[in-house]
């Protein structure tokens, strides 16, 4: 068994460095960076429209005892409100900008300035909004939060208990356990102890991720505040 040893050892050793070496460069990874982009132009049009969605059950039926009938019913209803807002843009296209359960402060002619934020070289999502005619800003903190989040703790965790569960599989058939009969119950083992591992490895770099990207959020923040000025002199110095 001296090959079979030597490959453990090796996959041991080796997978073990190169787990620690990808999660902390993963961990330090440029997904905490931020970029801004701002567009300025003249609400066209504005309009809102709202959905009621009815859901639950009636039950009823069967004559009672005095003579009235049973009748039960549980109704629950859940309104939906959507606004859309047509933009034109400074080079004559036009921008169109669709929310649901969010009221945006504006009407036709109204000067506005839509902010957006993405985290590296993810998707833009737009976050703040600045109506220079009235002078009101509306950021969505959750938004921003949602499109800089970093998803590295469970990437490495999914990693590390993959490797586990394979590393414990290696074990049992070195030692001679993977035998028919045993094979499904030492399987279901290393599935265990891969999860149990991923759960250990997610809270170990879940918080301080969490703190770096939520100060990532107000650094991103107060950068929206920033762009948000300036588009402000701009619009002005434009009268």
């Amino acid at each position: 068994m001296v090959v079979t040893d030597a490959l453990y050892v090796a996959f041991l050793l080796g997978g073990t460095l190169y787990l620690i070496y990808t999660s902390f460069r993963e961990f330090a990874d440029r997904g905490f960076e931020h970029e801004i982009s701002v567009v300025t132009g003249t609400v066209m049009r504005e309009q809102q429209r709202s959905e009621t969605e009815l859901s639950g059950t009636i039950s009823g039926g069967g004559q009672m005892a005095y003579g009235g009938s049973q009748v039960h019913a549980n109704i629950s209803s859940r309104t939906t409100r959507f606004q859309e807002i047509f933009l034109a843009l400074p080079d004559g296209k036009e921008a169109h900008l669709d929310f649901e359960n969010c009221k945006i402060p504006c009407r036709e002619q109204h000067r506005m300035s839509v902010v957006g934020v993405r985290r590296s070289d993810g998707p833009w999502c737009n976050c703040a909004f600045h109506n220079h005619t009235t002078s009101e800003t509306l950021v969505h903190r959750h938004e921003i939060f949602d499109t800089l989040k970093y998803d590295a703790p469970a990437r490495i965790a999914a990693r590390w208990g993959l490797f586990v569960a394979a590393l414990g599989l290696i074990t049992q058939w070195d030692a001679g356990e993977l035998v028919e009969g045993q094979i499904l119950v030492n399987v279901l083992a290393s599935g265990v102890l891969g999860i149990l591992a991923g759960v250990v490895v997610f809270a170990i770099f879940w918080l301080p991720v969490r703190r770096r990207t939520r100060a990532r959020c107000a650094a991103a923040e107060r950068d929206i505040r920033d762009a948000i000025d300036a588009a402000e002199r701009r619009v002005r110095a434009e009268g």
